[in-house]
């Protein structure tokens, strides 16, 4: 059975063996029918002939072309901060993917107290709930479902819709799309032969266009919409579990094993080894990895003999102190632009000027 790394080497395009070429032969087929699905529900949404609900207040999307891996957490963190330095009341609204809630919408946090758990919520909402804590998080399968509760029960006026760009049901004033710089389009073809949830003729949509993990060398598509440069910094220092900041200056003669449950895991490792720390082995889980009994008890066997277990702020969010003989500690990434005035120009945009 392949593994999510292996097969996401395959779908992502890396992976060129004879066995992934016949493995996308066979899936190819499925990937026509899907397209054929995703052609007629957006003919229905151009036409007019699907409802599209518009909410009293900007709503900002931010979603990808592909499945996973582009960085939609820390880009809605900085979205998020960035119109709170503008004084906006910001919140947002994410599906709960992974969640275990079934009510059509409620608050992981009310922008005070978090009111969910993590399984819950699902990781990324409880992880941007976590990173602002003054800004009400909402969960909800149908996005219109979580606008409608904070239009009711707050007041707000902007919301921050978290990876939404297939979700058209929902107008939005400003449609942001995160493409990796390293592989935009995976191997350009669409689920589940591809990563891509629609062709790239989608991105006509898009108000803009974010490239992340850009790097020297890398030459950008050629798209109607206008493109920004980012890429992913990691933090230099770790948080345990228990709240206790180290350094990876700290770490040196340390034997430190790296662990993540996300669509890059590869990336993260890659970050680490960037930023001056030595692993002595690493270990990548499914995106959005639940840790129960069986993956913990992997985790350790794998990795006994280790000192010090670093992760991702994602999984931190569902692990506990308790579940280690050893430190763990969780490494935040932030996102960073070569310039972003086009951005917070567009931002600004959303609201009239006052004369």
């Amino acid at each position: 059975m392949l593994s999510a790394t292996a097969l996401r080497a395959i779908l992502s395009g890396t992976d060129r063996s004879l066995p992934a070429r016949l493995l996308l032969l066979l899936l190819r087929p499925f990937s026509y029918l899907f397209g054929l699905v995703i052609c007629l529900r957006n003919w229905l949404f151009d036409r007019g002939l699907r409802a599209i609900f518009r909410a009293a207040v900007p709503v900002v999307s931010v979603g990808n072309l592909t499945a996973g891996g582009t960085g939609k957490t820390p880009a809605v963190d900085y979205l998020v901060k960035s119109l709170q330095r503008q004084g906006r009341r910001v919140a947002i609204v994410s599906r709960g993917y992974g969640g275990t809630l079934r009510l059509p919408a409620a608050y992981v946090s009310d922008g005070h107290t978090l009111l969910l758990s993590v399984a819950e919520a699902g990781d990324e909402p409880l992880l941007l709930a976590r990173r602002n804590p003054l800004v009400p998080v909402v969960i909800a399968r149908r996005r219109a479902e979580g606008i409608r509760l904070l239009q009711r029960t707050l007041t707000i006026d902007c919301i921050v819709l978290d990876d939404a760009f297939q979700h058209r049901q929902v107008h939005r004033d400003l449609d942001i799309v995160l493409l990796d710089a390293q592989r935009p389009f995976g191997n350009g073809l669409l689920q589940p032969a591809g990563l891509l949830r629609e062709t790239a003729t989608a991105l006509r949509r898009a108000d803009l266009v974010i490239m992340t993990r850009m790097a020297d060398g890398i030459t950008l598509p050629i798209l109607d919409a206008h493109i920004l440069c980012s890429r992913h910094v990691l933090d230099r220092s770790g948080v345990s579990l228990n709240g206790e900041r180290i350094d990876f200056a700290d770490l040196t003669g340390k034997r430190v094993f790296a662990f993540a449950g996300i669509a890059e895991p590869e990336s993260f490792f890659a970050g680490l080894r960037s930023a001056g720390v030595e692993l002595c082995g690493c270990l990548g889980f499914p995106d959005h990895a639940v840790y129960d009994k069986p993956q913990l008890e992997l985790l350790l066997s794998t990795a006994a003999a280790a000192d010090i277990f670093l992760t991702t702020e994602k999984d931190a969010v569902k692990l506990d102190s308790a579940d280690f003989d050893q430190p763990c500690y969780s490494v935040g990434v932030s996102f960073e632009f070569e310039d972003d005035f086009f951005l917070q120009r567009r931002l600004d945009q959303l609201w009239p000027k006052r004369l």
